[in-house]
């Protein structure tokens, strides 16, 4: 989770406000699989809990659409 937040510092263009709702998105799948875990009761149920974490980390990737928008609204004016 540290590294796919560290990540969006590398994304030229992202808002704070962008940056700040990916990465309450990371958090919040982090919080959901920790929960999961320790309700786990074999490792199966860990190892769901793992799964479905990484694919929500991987569905997680922020672009920068409020520059995109502003430098397209200056082109159509």
């Amino acid at each position: 989770a540290t590294d796919k937040k560290n990540g969006f510092n590398n994304i030229q263009h992202l808002t704070e406000e962008e940056k700040n709702a990916a990465i309450k998105k990371v958090d919040d799948a982090l919080k959901k699989a920790q929960t999961a875990i320790d309700a786990a009761t074999n490792q199966a149920g860990i190892d769901a809990a793992k799964q479905e974490f990484e694919t929500t980390l991987n569905q997680v990737n922020p672009t920068a659409q409020a520059n995109g928008n502003a430098k397209q609204t200056l082109t159509q004016k």
